[in-house]
């Protein structure tokens, strides 16, 4: 069937029953050729796209109310409430993520900020929560995992987009009867960066800031806004041959040569000789493509490439053994928020210190 969009002001001003409902999670429609009833609860609300396929439909709104007579039989000449669907974005964006082994390309998941959390030595049924603040003193669930006897867990939970202002989380742990927790841990993005925001049971309320800094209820930074300037650092174990390694640091828009080590340049390294702390400022807001080759396989024993802050916390971001060639793309946005990618697949993100 087809129906008349109305503006929730338009259906009020209609019917003053409908400014009742909270305009901004709610849509209005009118009978067109037919109209919603009971049973149509949760059926979409679509704006068809110009393809015969649907593919670039789009779907606005859910079924949600509408009104009976005294004989409890839809009322269909009036109007129809539904769902609006971009009121509740951040959540379906935050739980498809959450649950998706492989989202879809449109879904952001690869630039939605994230918690990891490990859980070890659980005893009895926990339930683990979190909820955001969607309005002053307003929270909502957005994410729910648990864990059962001593299966433990160790999920990413994807939080909201940081470009929307601050937002405040509550983690919450609820343990059943006999549930108990030995081991708890709750970092901010990758464990790797070592962002650990909380290690016990219980409810923890934090919030991420504009600047990406993550502050506790008591107004205490746990983890440090973003940095102006960051630093890679290669640790290299040299093979056999040493002379046959090369490696380069490329700003990957500009295509401009930032750092390039040619093989002849390490030709006076001996074998199992480390080559470490070659520091290169690299500013945020750019991608950087870092590639390392062993021309015949026996050059290289194994390379560590680091992510250093100016206060010189460490991250590791790309390691390898004997290759032939190998690229790491990393990008840095402009608030700080760091996603690296080897061979184009994503292995991981964070908000670095």
């Amino acid at each position: 069937a087809e129906v008349i969009y109305q503006t929730n002001q338009q259906c009020t001003d209609d019917d003053p029953f409908f400014g009742q409902f909270d305009f901004p999670t709610v849509m209005c429609v009118t009978r067109g050729t037919g109209n919603a009833c009971a049973g149509d609860s949760g059926g979409p609300l679509v704006i068809p796209g110009d393809s015969d396929t649907s593919s670039d439909d789009v779907v606005v709104g859910l079924s949600s109310f509408g009104l009976y007579d005294d004989d409890n039989n839809c009322v269909t000449d009036t109007w129809s409430g539904f769902a609006r669907i971009t009121s509740k974005l951040n959540w379906i964006n935050s739980v498809v993520c959450f649950h998706s082994i492989d989202p879809p390309e449109d879904f952001p998941c690869g630039t939605l900020p994230f918690l990891t959390l490990e859980v070890s030595g659980s005893s009895g049924d926990i339930t683990i929560s979190i909820d955001v603040e969607e309005s002053e003193g307003q929270f909502e669930t957005i994410i729910t995992t648990s864990a059962s006897a001593s299966d433990g867990l160790f999920e990413t939970l994807f939080l909201y987009p940081k470009e929307e202002g601050t937002r405040q989380y509550t983690f919450n742990v609820h343990a059943g009867e006999t549930g108990e927790v030995d081991d708890l841990k709750l970092w901010l993005g990758d464990p790797l960066y070592n962002n650990l925001l909380h290690d016990t049971t219980g409810t923890f309320t934090f919030t991420i800031q504009d600047d990406g800094a993550v502050v506790d209820a008591q107004g205490k930074i746990i983890v440090g806004g973003p940095e102006t300037t960051y630093y890679t650092q290669l640790e290299i174990v040299f093979g056999n041959e040493p002379g046959e390694v090369s490696w380069s640091l490329v700003d990957a828009i500009s295509n401009e040569q930032i750092f390039t080590v040619l093989p002849s340049q390490n030709a006076v390294y001996q074998p199992g000789a480390t080559l470490a702390k070659i520091d290169l400022g690299i500013q945020p807001d750019r991608s950087y493509l870092f590639e390392i080759s062993d021309a015949n396989g026996n050059g290289l024993q194994s390379y560590s490439l680091y992510l250093l802050d100016s206060n010189n916390n460490s991250s590791l971001i790309a390691k390898g053994d004997t290759v032939a060639s190998e690229e790491t793309l990393l990008n840095i946005d402009e608030s700080g928020f760091v996603t690296v990618i080897r061979s184009t697949k994503r292995l991981k993100m964070t908000s670095f210190p």
